[in-house]
C-alpha cells in the first residue's frame, strides 16, 4: 500500500505544475485494487477536485487512459476525462494517471443496498445493461487489443493468453503457491479448451473489459449511476467475454448477467465460456499481482464446477 503522505508530496507539485499554480489541500485515499491505488485531490482553483491513480504494473497507464477516451463516446454511463498521463520516476516509481473526479459510490457496497427500493434496483439495471449493449454494439475489423486489433479470428487472439496463463499456473502449483484442487480444475477446464469454444465468434466487439459493480459509480439516493470507470484490458473481443463480471461481487442481486443475455442474446455455450473467462481471468490476476482474491475466487470457481457438470451430466448444452 502506498503511503499518503507519499503520494501528498509528489501530487502537490504535480497539480501546481500543471493546472494553474493550483494548491493541494486535501488528499484523500479512495481505494485499491488489483492493479492500482486511487486518491482524491481538492484543488483550491478549478477543476477543484481530482482522481489520481497510480498503476502497479508499468505500462497501464497509457493502457487505461486509451481506453476510456475509446469507451467515451459509445458509453451511456459517464466516463471521466482524462487530464494527464506521467510516467514513473525515481522520485515516484508508478505510472499516474490524473483524471475527472466522478461523483458517487460503488454500486456495490452491501450497505446501499438495503435502502434501495425494488424500482430503483431494476432501472439501476436496465441502464447498466443499456450500456454495456451500446459499448458491444461497437465493431472492429479484427480482434485484439484497441490500439492493434489485427487478430482474424478472436481464438487465434485468445487461446495466445490462455496458453501463457496456464503455464504460469502449472509453474505457481509446482512451486507449492496453488492448492490441488484449483490446479486440477485449472487444469481440466484448458484440456476442454476447443470443446468449451466450438462455437464461432463472429463479431469482434468493443468492450471494457472489467464491467462489473464495483467499477459503476451510484448516487446513493437515486442509485442512478453516475460514472463508468477502471477498464481492463480493453479490446476487440468476444461480447460474451466481460459477462462473467456481471455476476462479480455484488452483480447478482441486479440480475444484470441474465438480464444482459435476455437483452443481447447470447451463444449456445455461453454460461459455459463465461465460467472459464472467469476462472482464467482470476488466474490471471494472481500471476500479474501475485494475490488470490478469495472471496471472488471461491464464487469463480464453484460456477466453473457447476458448468463442467451440466456440461458432462445434463442437455443443458446439447445442440438442438
Amino acid at each position: 500500500m502506498l503511503n499518503r503522505k507519499y503520494v501528498e508530496k509528489y501530487a502537490r507539485q504535480i497539480v501546481y505544475d500543471h493546472f494553474d499554480n493550483a494548491n493541494l489541500i486535501k488528499i484523500r485515499k479512495l481505494g485499491y485494487g488489483s492493479y492500482g491505488f486511487v486518491y482524491e485531490l481538492k484543488l483550491d482553483k478549478p477543476p477543484y477536485l481530482l482522481a489520481l491513480k497510480a498503476f502497479r504494473i508499468k505500462g497501464q497507464s497509457h493502457e487505461e487512459a486509451n481506453a476510456l477516451k475509446t469507451l467515451k463516446p459509445h458509453s451511456t454511463i459517464p466516463v471521466p476525462e482524462v487530464y494527464l498521463i506521467c510516467g514513473a520516476t525515481d522520485e515516484f516509481p508508478y505510472d499516474i494517471i490524473i483524471m475527472q473526479m466522478m461523483p458517487g459510490k460503488n454500486a456495490f457496497l452491501d450497505y446501499l443496498f438495503p435502502t434501495v427500493s425494488k424500482k430503483k434496483r431494476e432501472a439501476f439495471a436496465r441502464e447498466c445493461v443499456n450500456c454495456l449493449v451500446n459499448i458491444h454494439s461497437v465493431k472492429g475489423k479484427a480482434f485484439g487489443p484497441i490500439e492493434n486489433p489485427v487478430y482474424p479470428s478472436w481464438l487465434d487472439y485468445y487461446k495466445e493468453k490462455v496458453d501463457k496463463t496456464y503455464f504460469g499456473i502449472v509453474a505457481k502449483y509446482q512451486s507449492c503457491e496453488i492448492d490441488r484442487d484449483l490446479f486440477e480444475l485449472v487444469s481440466k477446464s484448458y484440456n476442454m479448451f476447443s470443446e468449451i469454444f466450438s462455437e464461432p465468434v463472429e463479431e469482434a466487439s468493443l468492450i471494457h473489459g472489467d464491467f462489473n459493480v464495483m467499477n459503476i459509480l451510484v448516487d446513493s439516493n437515486s442509485f442512478t449511476p453516475t460514472a463508468l470507470i477502471d477498464p481492463l484490458n480493453t479490446m476487440y473481443a468476444d461480447k460474451e467475454f466481460e459477462l462473467h463480471q456481471l455476476r462479480n461481487l455484488t452483480g447478482d442481486r441486479y440480475n444484470l448477467y441474465e438480464l444482459y443475455k435476455k437483452e443481447a442474446g447470447c451463444s449456445r455455450l455461453c454460461d459455459l465460456k463465461s465460467a472459464f473467462y472467469s476462472l482464467f481471468h482470476e488466474m490471471n490476476v494472481f500471476l500479474d499481482t501475485d494475490h488470490l482474491y478469495k472471496f471472488v475466487l471461491r464464487k469463480v470457481v464453484r460456477i466453473m464446477k457447476e458448468e463442467l457438470w451440466k456440461y458432462e451430466n445434463t442437455d443443458k448444452y446439447k445442440e438442438n
